[in-house]
């Protein structure tokens, strides 16, 4: 008896025994080429159009689940920081995406925070408060006793004059108000502060 062959076909394509020849794979899979008889799917992190011959690694700022035609965008809030990503990761508080397809999430600037994950912009520090311009931002430091939030103090720069008070007639330091991003010292002086997370 005579041995039965796959025939060889190039890459991109299988052999079809139904039809006796090679044809293209479908869509979200792919194929080196040789003596198979079917596609492999298209792993995880990377696209395959029809006829593919190798996966395309999604880029940064994209991902793709198994089996994919094409990479999608990473949603805002979310990022996919490398190539070959099978899934976005949400940004962590203190940070933001404001649009789809970001590789990095951006920290929150001095005097704006968010307090959850995932999210697309930031609050500005003090929203709803009486004395708005004495809210500033904190960051997060390690201790020996635990995990703490102290205000991120940078340089000092002079009190505001008494017309950035928050009242009139104010006559003393506690009455001032510091500009955006720095907060008012008991010392009576506005201190500067750096990115940070929280108010």
């Amino acid at each position: 008896s005579s041995l039965c062959k796959t025939p060889s076909c190039g890459g991109g394509k299988y052999y079809d025994v139904v039809s006796h020849s090679c044809r293209a794979c479908s869509s979200g899979s792919y194929s080196v080429g040789g003596s198979i008889t079917e596609c492999i799917s298209c792993p995880a992190g990377s696209s395959c159009t029809a006829g593919a011959a190798m996966p395309q690694p999604c880029q940064a700022g994209t991902y793709s689940g198994a089996a994919s035609s094409k990479c999608v965008e990473s949603p805002p809030g979310y990022v996919t920081p490398s190539a070959g990503m099978e899934a976005p990761s949400a940004c962590p508080p203190g940070s933001y995406a404001e649009s789809a397809g970001m590789a990095r999430c951006f920290t929150c600037a001095v005097g704006r925070y968010n307090n959850a994950e995932g999210k697309t912009s930031c609050i500005q520090c003090g929203v709803n408060r009486s004395r708005a311009d004495l809210w500033t931002s904190m960051r997060q430091v390690s201790t020996a006793s635990g995990t703490v939030w102290v205000y991120a103090e940078g340089s000092t720069v002079a009190l505001a004059g008494s017309g950035n008070a928050s009242e009139l007639g104010q006559s003393n330091a506690a009455g001032c108000a510091c500009e955006e991003g720095a907060r008012l010292a008991s010392s009576g002086e506005c201190i500067v502060c750096e990115e940070g997370l929280i108010c």
